[in-house]
């Protein structure tokens, strides 16, 4: 959720209900974050790769897995495609640029306070 916030991006969580039995599947928005369930019978793969087939030739997409298949596919849809690992780190970086500009926000607002005789 962070992550969106700061970079601005769509994020879609895909979660596998292929073998769950009698599950409907669902969409929900949880923060900034669209997650899907699959519906039983349904795997996420199929989800991701119809889904970037849906949205076609985007270089602003991109599809995180580390499964080689769906990287294909996504390469094949004409969307970026990312490894797991690739985008742990990402996010680690992001969080970290996150966690700098809130020190640096506090500290500021901490100056101010002292300077104003308000501390």
């Amino acid at each position: 959720s962070n992550y969106c916030g700061f970079t601005k991006a769509k994020l879609v969580l895909v979660f596998d209900g292929f073998r769950t039995p009698g599950n409907p599947g669902s969409r929900e928005d949880y923060h900034n974050i669209n997650v899907a369930f699959t519906k039983d019978g349904e795997t996420g793969d199929a989800y991701i790769e119809r889904l970037a087939d849906e949205i076609g030739k985007n270089y602003s997409v991109r599809v995180v897995t580390s499964d080689n298949l769906i990287r294909l596919s996504a390469l094949r849809s004409g969307v970026l495609r990312a490894s797991s690992k690739e985008f742990a780190a990402e996010l680690e970086w992001t969080l970290g640029q996150i966690d700098a500009i809130l020190k640096k926000t506090n500290q500021d607002a901490h100056k101010t306070r002292v300077k104003d005789g308000k501390g």
